[in-house]
């Protein structure tokens, strides 16, 4: 007798990234992960920049007027007691950003998350980092303003390394979840599609 079989079509081919994409994210983890030593090697300039940014939050927060020079961020001009505020390597906020940018690149590397998203928290990230070493810099020249070198010593020693720590753990928290929750590469819905084979010989 006659009979009609039915096998399994080609399945459509899901969860694939376009390759022009996969190569812009690697690309782009590459660069993150390379500037991480280039911002050790520029840190004398990061630091400089650092400090004129630092300067506007210390004045907000201080009697008198701030004003960079260099690395160093003076407060209290005016006042009558003129204070600097040395910004050193191992206190500025490039020791924040390195583990960020490290993390982004390492995830921009690992096929399946989407570049865009992870960039997006990679901002959000560095934005946080520079937010609390900047209330970390404006809270201990408030303090040394009021309580003297006692109170700078509690705020830069203990009260500020802990807001710095959590602040970097959180950052940290931030670019993987971004990373996580922006789902992978789904590309078409995947579906069977069924087709008839030959039709079978007589017997």
């Amino acid at each position: 007798m006659s009979a009609a079989a039915f096998t399994p079509g080609p399945i459509a081919a899901g969860r694939q990234r376009p390759v022009a994409t996969s190569i812009a994210a690697r690309v782009l983890g590459i660069v993150l992960l390379l500037s991480v030593p280039l911002l050790a090697l520029s840190q004398g300039v990061f630091r400089v920049a650092e400090a004129w940014v630092t300067r506007f939050a210390v004045d907000a927060v201080t009697d008198g007027s701030a004003a960079a020079a260099g690395n160093i961020v003076y407060f209290g001009i005016g006042s009558g007691s003129v204070t600097g505020l040395d910004i050193t390597m191992l206190c500025s906020t490039a020791v924040l950003f390195a583990p960020v940018l490290a993390l982004a690149g390492v995830l921009l590397l690992i096929p399946g998350f989407r570049a865009s998203r992870i960039a997006v928290g990679l901002l959000a990230a560095l934005a946080l980092c520079v937010l609390v070493n900047m209330v970390r810099y404006a809270s201990a020249a408030f303090a040394f303003q009021t309580w003297g070198m006692s109170g700078f010593d509690i705020i830069h020693r203990y009260a500020g390394s802990i807001l710095v720590i959590l602040g970097l753990m959180a950052a940290l928290v931030l670019i993987v979840v971004f990373a996580v929750r922006s789902g992978r590469w789904t590309g078409p819905r995947r579906r069977s599609t069924w087709q008839p084979a030959r039709w079978g010989g007589l017997r």
